[in-house]
C-alpha cells in the first residue's frame, strides 16, 4: 500500500495532480470533499468544521488502507504539522509514504480569497 501526499496552496493544482494518481487507480482523499453538497457541486465550506473535515478524511484514509487500497491525498497541510496524523495512520497499517508539494498556477475553484491564501503562504513550511 502507498499513500502519496500532495500538500500545496489553493489554486497551486492539487486535485489536478491527484485525479492523474486516481487515473492510475489510487483513492482520491481529499478534507475539502466534506464541503461539497446539492449533489457535489457546491462547495459550502465552514471554518469550524474543518478538523471534522479532517477526522472524516483520516478515517477514509484508514479504511482504503485496511482494503489494500493506494491512496492519494490532496490537501494544503500548510504547516508540516498537519501531516501527522495521517502520516502516523500510515504507519500503523504500513503504508509506504511520498510527498510533492504542487506549484502550479490553476484557477482556484474554491473561491479562497487572495488575503487568505496569502496568510496561508506566510505560514508555509517545506
Amino acid at each position: 500500500m502507498h499513500v502519496h501526499f500532495i500538500r500545496g496552496l489553493p489554486g497551486s493544482g492539487k486535485s489536478t495532480i491527484a485525479r492523474e494518481y486516481a487515473a492510475r487507480g489510487y483513492t482520491h482523499l481529499e478534507a475539502d470533499d466534506f464541503f461539497l453538497r446539492a449533489g457535489r457541486s457546491v462547495y459550502d465550506f465552514e471554518k469550524s468544521l474543518i478538523g471534522h473535515a479532517h477526522r472524516i478524511c483520516r478515517a477514509h484514509l484508514a479504511a482504503a488502507l485496511m482494503c489494500g487500497e493506494d491512496v492519494v491525498i490532496s490537501n494544503t497541510f500548510c504547516q508540516r504539522w498537519e501531516m501527522r496524523k495521517y502520516l502516523d495512520i500510515c504507519a500503523e497499517l504500513g503504508a509506504t509514504v511520498t510527498e510533492e508539494t504542487a506549484i502550479g498556477t490553476y484557477q482556484n475553484v474554491h473561491g479562497v480569497s487572495s488575503e487568505v491564501i496569502a496568510r496561508m503562504r506566510e505560514r508555509w513550511e517545506e
